[in-house]
Order: C-alpha cells, then structure tokens, then sequence
C-alpha cells in the first residue's frame, strides 16, 4: 500500500470539475436541459454543442481515469450516506468496498481516533462534511483486513453543492500517512538522541523545538524570548566577554544572517562547569505554513578544544625533544627522501629544513653509494615487513670520515594514511673503537691465560719430573741405607736417640717436600687434566685432603662427550677450585653439590652449598674469587650468576659455550 500522493492530486480534479460546470453552463445557455442534450440526437450541424459535449465526455473520461489511478483514496457520498464514487485507491487503503450508510462506516471500516477510542460515525470527516462542513487534515485509525493492521490517514472532507448551491453530496480525499508518520517518530528519535543540540525558534523568539541535547548542553529548557538568552543560558564570547542579546548568533539568524560554526562558551549550571560550543544558526522560512524563524545547530567540542591543547603541548614538547636530542632523528618515504629531520640531523649532515621540505633529499646525497644501497636494503626490509629493525650502519660524510650508528627503524602512518619510515640513530663510533679495544683487549687477555696455562703446565711437568724425582729419589736412598744401617754391623749407632731423631727429621722432610711439590703441581695445573679429563680433575680436587676432611662434597658429571678443548677445561677447573676455596673459606658449609651437563653446544655447571649465604650486592671489593669466575665465564664467551642470600646458602651457575669466542 503506496504512502506516496501521485503528480495528479485534489487541486487537478478541482480543476476538471470546474471545467465540465463551464461547459454545462454552455450547453445551458442554449435553453436546453441538461439531460436532453446528453442523451438526445442533436442535429450535426449544431457544431458548437457537439463540440461541447465531446469536450464533457472527453473531461469526464479524464476525471474519471485521474480519479482511478490516483494514490489517494476519493470517495463521493450522497446525502444518504450512500457511495456515489469509491476508487480504487480507496478500496486499497481501506481493505475493503463501499458501504451505504453513515451509521456503517466505523464498525465497517474500523475507524478510530488517535487515542485509540471508536470514531462516532456521525463524526467523521465524511459525516460532517455531509452537514456542510469542511474539514481539512484530520488524521484517524482504519483497520485494513485485507493487509491485518491499523493504517493512519490523513482526511480532507468537503461539502459537494448542486448548481442551484444546494448540498447534494460530499467528497473525501485520504492517503497513507502510516511511514510518514514512522519516518517523523524515527526522525524525532533521532533528534532527541543526537549529540548535536537542536533548536527552532519563532519569529519572536519563543522555540518550537528544543531537542534533549540542548537541554544536556546547556543545563537548563527553552526560555522564549531571545532577550533572556544571554542571562539565561550564561553566553561568552570566546575571549571571554559576554555577548550583546542581539549578537547571539540565533538572534542575528532571526535577522536573516547566515552564521557558520561561531565558537563560544556557555555556563552549564547543572554541571556547575564552562563548554566550550561551536554554533551554526540559520534564516527558517516555510512558506507552507508561512512560518518564519530561526534553525540553530550547537556541538560540544570542549573535549576537542582540550585534546587539541594537549596536541599542540604534545607537540611542543616533540620540537623541543628532537631540538635537544643528541640522536639523530629523521622520517623517510617509502622512496627514501628524506621529509624530516632533527637539528642533530641537519648538524651531521650539513643540510637545511629547506632542502627537505623539496623532497629530494636521498641517501645517495648524503653518504657513499656502497653505504646508502646498505641502508635502502635496510629500509626495504623494515617497510616490506612493518617490523623495527635495530642494527648498525656505517656512514660516509662529504670530508670522507665514516661514522658508526646504532639505528632503530620502525614504521609509522603519514597523514595521508600512507606508510613512512621513521628512524632514530646514536653516534656509537668512539663506543665501537672502544669496543674494538676492550675485545682487543679481551683477546689478549685469553692468549695471556692460555699462555699462562702452558707455562704452569711446563712448571708442573719441570717439577714433577725434575724436583719430585729427585726428592723421592733422595726419600728412597736415604731409606735403603737407614735399612743396612740396621742389617750390618756400622760404627753408627741406630738405636742412638739423636741418630734416630735426625733421621726422622730427614725422611720427614723428605716426605713434606713430596706433598708440597704435588700441592703446587695441583695448583699449577693438576697434570690429571691433560691426561683423563675435566671429570677426572674435579674427582681428583674433591678427594684433596683438605676438603675431604671439612666437606661433603658430591659429583655428578652428566657430559655428552668426556673430553673437551685444553683451556675450556682448565677454565672450568679454575671456577670450581676458587669455589671450593670459597665454600672452604666462608660459607662454614657441610655438604656441596656439584653438578656437570653439556649439550652439543654449552656445557654448564652448578655448585650449591647449604652455608650461611651473603648478600652478593654487599660482596667486598677485595673478594677477588668472586669477580675473577666471572672474568673468567665473560672471556670464554660465557655467564656466571650467584644466587645467595645470608642464612640460605649460595649457588653458583655458569654457562659456557663449547666453541672458543673468536679472536
């Protein structure tokens, strides 16, 4: 069912019926009644009432097929209540055909007034047309059987006279008016859930709409008369200053004057706060009504205002970041010219904001094409995968001096939504050459504990084979003799007291300097090492005698393979020793557990004890064990940590790698 009017509407049929009156009027003046001349034979040659009652035919037919195929429902009733036209438009509307009888309207066609209460038959529009009065937009419920729901109406009712002006009929004109009005509900739903504050104001000033968001904005209702705006609703200029009554932008609209997004601020009394409004006001005529006013839009944009201070702080203190930042900062497009760059940028590059802002700055300008196709591959790689990079780049400038950076890249979103590079890169080239010094250094270092190694090796092998020999040798002698000293007969007394105390002296002696040559064999380098391993060493460390006696000690060796490369075991055997030393020292331990694993790659030890436990951040600086294992563990390319807390123990783990850092 159509809510639409069609082109052709009341005023056309108005027009036609007026028109067949005037041609009725003709033929009348020939003296002939009405009905004769439509239905008698007129003499041809009469052409000027041919002509007539063609046209009438011609005017009839033409109403009747308006009437037909108009959207609006026409109905014709006689006085009577009988339907002298019922088109079909009206048929559609209603569901259902004429029915004779005024009385027979409402319960027929299901007529009820807006409140929902049965329309009294004798008061409907047709009904009271019928009685001659006129009724113009009367709006009422139908029910439609044929489509099962109630459809709104507007009505228009008018008497219909005979020639002689006496009541002969009435006419009525309906339409669908149901989406009209869902389409208005949906469209004041709208107005009242808007954020934006809506308001219409009369001529003199009193509104005629005043949606829910301007009640929210301004913390108070309509007050007509635009002479208590400014005092009612608090207005200010954005400076500050109140506005003149007749300045209010609504008022200046009132005056025909077009006003676009004026900013100013108001006093919210229910929120005891100040908004910040932007306000559109605007000239309103509707000549159908001939109403005349003014339409006025205001949003709240203090949070806008606020967030727009805050971007403007915010960047501030990005310019004077990048201003102050010794790093270099710029942004690049995906092209690779540069279109920013910080004061230390322009500083290190000998180039101007000027020479950025033409967009042809490149890499290739600004260092060695080697070094730029370098960067550009890094800038690829960034841009193509939207993830940062963090790298070194090395730089040429126009003196030919290279510099090292350290460079972060990311990506960001330009303004256009289009993907740029940004970048952030610290000058590292002294921390490189330092580097350079300190790996140097650490180099050197190794080689010297290597050398070290091999030389207490060679003092171990000297003093095993050479004074260890000897004394044993000496040991054994002086023994075989003291035995034919006692088996022969000797001008020296055996059993003298003093004879038998220097020889005790002696064998004693010789057996201290035995345990003291072993000692500082074990303490050189334990020649165990090199014969049967790093497992061997450390069995053989824990079976010393002064361990045995004060410790518990436990060995559990785990390794994928038992023999490794010389110096990473001797370095490993130097970490557990100055444990021991340490647990031996201090801790005043009972029991340690050590423990020995590898993997293809790294090989780890763990040394726990139960001892009284320090506190490692407290460590005194001359506790040289402590630092020199981590020495130790950060020369061959590994990790030492020590876990320990007073009246908890300590726990040592270090972590080396299998394969020697590179020279």
């Amino acid at each position: 069912m159509g809510s639409g009017r069609s082109n052709s509407d009341p005023l056309e049929i108005d027009r036609l019926q007026k028109r067949i009156q005037e041609l009725e009027n003709q033929i009348r003046e020939t003296n002939l009644p009405a009905a004769q001349i439509r239905h008698a034979e007129l003499d041809p040659r009469d052409h000027a009432l041919v002509t007539a009652k063609r046209e009438i035919e011609t005017q009839r037919k033409l109403l009747e097929n308006i009437v037909e195929n108009i959207d609006i429902g026409i109905t014709v009733a006689n006085a009577t209540g009988d339907f002298l036209i019922f088109n079909s438009a009206a048929r559609r509307i209603l569901g259902t055909g004429p029915v004779s009888g005024v009385e027979n309207w409402t319960p027929e066609y299901g007529c009820y007034r807006m409140d929902g209460s049965p329309y009294p038959a004798d008061q409907l529009p047709l009904a009271r047309a019928l009685r001659g009065e006129a009724v113009h937009g009367d709006e009422l419920y139908i029910y439609n059987p044929e489509a099962k729901k109630n459809v709104l109406l507007s009505v228009t009712a008018a008497p219909f006279n005979d020639p002689q002006g006496d009541l002969e009929a009435a006419l009525c004109l309906f339409y669908d008016i149901t989406g009209e009005r869902e389409a208005k509900a949906q469209f004041e739903s709208v107005l009242e859930n808007i954020e934006i504050a809506v308001t219409l104001v009369d001529a003199t000033g009193d509104f005629i709409l005043f949606n829910a968001a301007a009640r929210r904005l301004l913390g108070v209702g309509p007050v007509d008369g635009q002479d208590n705006w400014e005092s009612e609703y608090g207005i200010y200029q954005i400076d500050g200053k109140r506005y003149d009554t007749d300045q209010l932008p609504l008022a200046r609209a009132l005056r025909g004057e077009q006003i676009y997004n004026e900013v100013l601020t108001i006093y919210n009394p229910e929120k005891d706060e100040h908004r910040t409004l932007t306000v559109t006001a605007t000239p309103f005529i509707n000549p159908a009504s001939n109403f005349e006013g003014a339409l006025c839009f205001a949003y709240d944009i203090t949070a806008t205002i606020e967030a727009q201070k805050q971007v403007s702080l915010t960047e501030d203190r990005f310019r004077a970041f990048m201003t102050n930042l010794p790093a270099v900062a710029f942004i690049k497009d995906r092209e690779g010219h540069y279109i920013y760059g910080n004061e230390s940028f322009f500083k290190y590059h000998q180039t101007t904001p000027e020479q950025l802002a033409e967009g042809t700055i490149t890499d290739y300008d600004l260092t060695s094409r080697e070094s730029a196709e370098r960067i550009r591959d890094n800038d690829h790689s960034v841009i193509s995968g939207t993830t940062p990079v963090h790298l070194s780049e090395v730089l040429s400038n126009s003196s030919g001096d290279s510099t090292w950076f350290e460079v972060y890249k990311f990506c960001i979103t330009g303004l256009k939504q289009e993907t740029l590079l940004g970048g952030i890169a610290v000058d590292i080239t002294e921390r490189r050459k330092a580097a350079d010094r300190l790996k140097a250094d650490e180099v050197l270092l190794r080689q010297m504990i290597e050398l070290q190694e091999k030389e207490r090796l060679l003092v171990a092998h000297d003093i095993h084979d050479g004074f260890v020999q000897d004394v044993v040798g000496a040991k054994m002698l002086f023994e075989s003799l003291l035995g034919q000293l006692h088996g022969n007969e000797s001008p020296i007394d055996c059993e003298d007291a003093k004879f038998k105390k220097t020889a005790n002296t002696i064998t004693d002696s010789l057996s201290a300097a035995v345990t003291e040559a072993r000692r500082l064999i074990s303490h050189l380098r334990p020649l165990i090492i090199d014969e049967e391993g790093i497992i061997e060493a450390i069995r053989y460390l824990i079976s010393e005698k002064r361990y045995a006696e004060s410790l518990k000690i436990t060995f559990l060796p785990q390794l994928a393979q038992h023999r490794f490369d010389p110096l990473l075991e001797g370095n490993i055997y130097r970490i557990v020793q100055e444990a021991l030393n340490n647990v031996d020292r201090h801790s005043e331990a009972g029991s340690v557990a050590i423990s020995l694993s590898s993997t293809e790659n790294e090989i780890y030890l763990s040394i726990t004890d139960d001892g009284c436990g320090f506190d490692p951040s407290q460590s005194a600086p001359d506790r040289f064990g402590l630092r020199g294992m981590r020495e130790r563990a950060r020369l061959f390319g590994g990790a030492l940590t020590i876990n320990s807390r007073p009246g908890k123990g300590t726990r040592i783990d270090l972590k080396l790698p299998l394969d020697r850092p590179t020279e």
